[in-house]
């Protein structure tokens, strides 16, 4: 028989729900290995230990709690993350002594293939097994001592996937060690001082395999850990509607290339089919629907949405005002470009101007196209389903989402669309 894999991870108590899905994964991927998991925690109630514990059907797997004395973590910083992240801080202490190595695994993860490989890697006189944040180790030595690359910022390799060898840690270092690089350095949290202490002292491997955070360039299948590091998967299933939506907006640029992507929402839902074969799936299910519901109507319809047309209008009001003090006005810009004639699309502030300046110019306005009609326009309205007949230039006055409408107007005019960004440019 195998030699028991020892595993450990620390969690809170909103956590152990969203633990149950690591733990299916877990289990599910390594069933004829006997496993020990090791769950630091403080003050964890019963309840949610005894969900825990229901989550281990094989009598190969064994859950052991671990308390943590939080008074250890009193002054350490905790403005992005729960205090718990710092519990593996202390396993030295608490591990049993038999517990010679040992893999720590953050909650955000799903084991998608056996960890045997992983786990019974030999350390080779090293300390650690560690994944770089996609450095090969020669980019990372080279970055250390340019001092573009700095360990107690934790910008060596990432904490949440770490094989540890606690037979040779345990006869070096002690929780005194990790507190004096807390109290000497401007430390990342508790990877900053991991990285500090150990990043010379790690045997490097692939990342996109053992510790894949959303990194494209490998295929789903051969990943053996999925680490959720960049958006909560019990957060985020977002359709391709809505995928489409959120590119749109700008003020959520760092989070598009990392989790606004289809590859990311296909490692999500893995950690979602592993969420359906635990109890816990129907109030997951809920509370995501609730928060994402939240997320897509509250704040992003009326808060990113508004704050961006408002962003569109101030760039457009800039524009025109250019326009007229190169042109003259805006009836001789459109001129300029060999337009004599058009409809207009849009009637918000930016195009009731354009509208005032063409009429002022006796510029031809043969129509305004909308969904709506805006009653107090005198020149003919024509619904957005209505304009097959249409035959001079149709101008999209919208300084927001202009690609969008002019590719539905193209679908149902048969002449030219133009956007005023374009022609003010």
């Amino acid at each position: 028989m195998k030699s028991i894999m020892n595993i450990a991870t620390a969690i809170n108590g909103k956590y152990a729900k969203y633990l149950l899905v690591m733990l299916q994964s877990l289990f599910k991927n390594n069933p004829n290995r006997p496993i020990n998991v090791y769950v630091l925690n403080s003050g964890l109630g019963k309840t949610e230990q005894d969900m825990i514990l229901d989550a281990c059907k094989n009598p190969n797997h064994q859950i052991v709690f671990l308390e943590v004395d939080i008074s250890l973590f009193d002054n350490v910083r905790t403005m992005e993350f729960t205090v718990e992240t710092y519990f593996r801080l202390a396993m030295l202490e608490l591990l049993p002594i038999h517990v010679t190595r040992l893999l720590y695994l953050d909650v955000d993860i799903i084991v998608n293939a056996s960890l045997d490989p992983l786990y019974d890697m030999t350390f080779e006189d090293q300390l650690i097994v560690a994944c770089t944040h996609r450095k090969t180790e020669q980019e990372l030595k080279e970055g250390i001592h340019l001092g573009t690359i700095c360990p107690e910022r934790g910008e060596c390799f990432n904490a949440g996937v770490v094989l540890y060898n606690i037979e040779e840690i345990r006869g070096k270092y002690s929780f005194q060690d990790f507190e004096k690089v807390m109290q000497e350095t401007d430390y990342y949290y508790d990877q900053g001082v991991l990285n500090y202490l150990f990043w010379d002292k790690a045997i490097y491997i692939d990342t996109l395999k053992y510790n894949n955070r959303g990194y494209q360039g490998i295929d789903i299948n051969d990943i053996v850990i999925i680490h959720y590091a960049a958006g909560n998967p019990w957060e985020l299933w977002l359709s391709e509607r809505e995928l489409q939506e959120l590119k749109g907006i700008e003020l959520l640029d760092k989070k598009r290339d990392s989790t606004l992507n289809a590859y990311y929402m296909h490692l999500t839902s893995i950690w979602w089919d592993y969420a359906k074969e635990t109890p816990v799936y129907d109030l997951l299910k809920y509370e995501r629907e609730v928060k994402q519901d939240y997320f897509m109507r509250k704040i992003v319809r009326e808060y990113f949405v508004p704050v961006n047309r408002e962003i569109g209008r101030l760039r457009g009001t800039e524009m025109l005002i250019n326009a007229v003090l190169k042109y003259g006005s805006i009836a001789e810009c459109f001129c300029q470009q060999g337009v004599a004639g058009c409809a207009i699309y849009g009637l918000g502030k930016v195009g009731r101007y354009v509208l005032g300046d063409l009429k002022k110019n006796n510029f031809p306005v043969t129509c305004y196209i909308d969904r709506r009609e805006y009653l107090e326009v005198s020149i003919p309205y024509r619904h957005v389903g209505e304009i097959e007949d249409i035959s001079a230039p149709i101008i999209v006055c919208v300084m927001y989402d202009g690609e969008k409408i002019k590719k539905r107007l193209l679908e149902r005019a048969d002449t030219e669309v133009l956007l005023l960004s374009d022609m003010l440019a």
